[in-house]
């Protein structure tokens, strides 16, 4: 069977259960005690993570296929810019698997590199997460609503919380555009995922982000 590169999948730690699964069956390669198999893991994924990562992939593997396996909530801009490197210029027989529950907040490019791999089932059994209930709530607002929506999440001072509302905005406007694509929403999909990227930046001006954010969405 010809194996893609590099799979995106939409899922958290449960969804390491379903790519082992998916590479036994289908290519008959057990990962548990393989040393051509890499499990990275962090709750934030940066620049240090994507060097390291950069030197695993370049050893050759042992045996006929190295797999990577990547699982991480957020992904800093920087960090995906080498990603994306690295998936541009594939190491022969290496595959990687990216795992995050925000999938389409990852840049374009980036996720243009993947294919989707859907594990089936998880996505609908979760629940809706507090940021996502907010980021529906802002959508369906007036923009002095939306501005107090990312006025209170500034004032809250988490910045792991407004990360994860930007990416909820993120979702909520890539489903828009799958059911009926228009200048307005596409151009308010490039803006929030823009700012939710450059969120995960150190330094970066949270209540200028949101605020650009919510101001960018359609009427």
């Amino acid at each position: 069977m010809f194996l893609h590169h590099a799979y995106l999948i939409e899922g958290r730690e449960e969804a390491v259960a379903s790519v082992h699964l998916f590479i036994l069956e289908k290519l008959g390669i057990t990962l548990s005690g393989n040393p051509d198999f890499t499990y990275v893991t962090h709750e934030s994924f940066g620049v240090d993570e994507s060097r390291g990562l950069k030197e695993t992939a370049s050893r050759t593997p042992i045996g006929e296929r190295k797999i990577i396996l990547i699982r991480s909530n957020v992904f800093t801009r920087e960090a995906q810019n080498a990603l994306l490197k690295l998936f541009e210029e594939p190491t022969p027989n290496t595959h990687f698997f990216v795992i995050t529950p925000y999938p389409r907040a990852l840049l374009p490019t980036l996720r243009s590199r993947m294919e989707i791999f859907d594990v089936g089932g998880e996505r609908g059994e979760r629940e809706e997460s507090p940021e996502m209930s907010l980021a529906k709530k802002a959508r369906a607002s007036e923009p002095r609503e939306r501005m107090a929506i990312a006025g209170a999440l500034h004032d809250e001072e988490n910045k792991q919380k407004s990360v994860r509302f930007l990416e909820a905005l993120t979702e909520i406007l890539d489903a828009e555009m799958r059911k009926k694509r228009t200048k307005e929403v596409a151009h308010s999909f490039s803006a929030v995922s823009r700012a939710a990227s450059y969120a995960r930046d150190i330094g970066a001006s949270m209540k200028t982000l949101l605020e650009y954010a919510v101001l960018s969405l359609p009427e």
